[in-house]
């Protein structure tokens, strides 16, 4: 506790450093010297860049909980090597959207400091047309925030899909699993692998009679159905 003050201190004018140069931090580097032995560093990385040094100083402190110190420091030195400029704001008129940015960012820095840089992950797309490879989990890196190489498909599809997909049973002209389904909308037709073993499926969204939905698709080669995701 007693290292906070001096580097509040440190942050103050690297605050007023960045201010001037009209750029951000995307991460800062603390090093402490002690009296006696080898001195020791930690890194702050921030998942969108930066200048609150107020939110610096709250993440520091964070890390510091996890570092093994010697009881007597020396000199506290602070580093910074990546320097993102900052762009013209532009300002909405309730200002909710950067609001709720940096809601998200701050939550993302603390669990990286509390639980690690790999504790936590967010899905991306990617481009393949079968939905069990268009999407995958991918770590959270420490970098400014960039748009994706792919955009997810507009079509109402469930986020997170089954492990793998389960067989749906007909009965008389009757969708079953666990209960009947009623198909609502499709289908949606998806074609992938054609240069290895072609896949062809239609998709369509099917409810139950409790309201509940499901993501459900028909193999046109043997016209097997089966259940690919369910919705909140």
């Amino acid at each position: 506790e007693g290292l906070i003050f001096p580097m509040e201190a440190l942050l103050r004018r690297f605050h007023h450093y960045l201010i001037a140069r009209q750029c951000q931090c995307a991460e800062i580097i603390w090093q402490f010297e002690p009296l006696l032995g080898a001195s020791q560093s930690m890194t702050v990385n921030l998942s969108d860049s930066s200048q609150d040094c107020a939110n610096l100083l709250d993440l520091s402190r964070l890390h510091l909980e996890q570092l093994d110190l010697p009881p007597s420091i020396e000199r506290i030195s602070l580093f910074c090597n990546q320097f993102i400029t900052s762009s013209n704001p532009v300002f909405d008129l309730f200002d909710d959207l950067r609001a709720e940015n940096c809601h998200s960012s701050k939550l993302i820095d603390c669990l990286h400091a509390r639980l690690g840089k790999n504790a936590i992950s967010k899905i991306t797309a990617d481009a393949e047309y079968l939905p069990e490879l268009a999407s995958k989990t991918t770590q959270i890196r420490s970098q400014p925030s960039t748009q994706p190489q792919h955009k997810l498909n507009e079509t109402q599809r469930p986020i997170w899909l089954l492990p793998a997909p389960a067989p749906i049973r007909m009965y008389r002209q009757q969708l079953y699993w666990k209960k009947p389904l009623t198909i609502v909308r499709g289908p949606e037709r998806l074609c992938a692998n054609w240069w290895q073993s072609e896949q062809q499926r239609d998709y369509y969204l099917a409810s139950d009679h409790l309201g509940a939905h499901y993501w459900i698709y028909r193999e046109s080669t043997n016209n097997r159905w089966f259940l690919h995701g369910v919705f909140a």
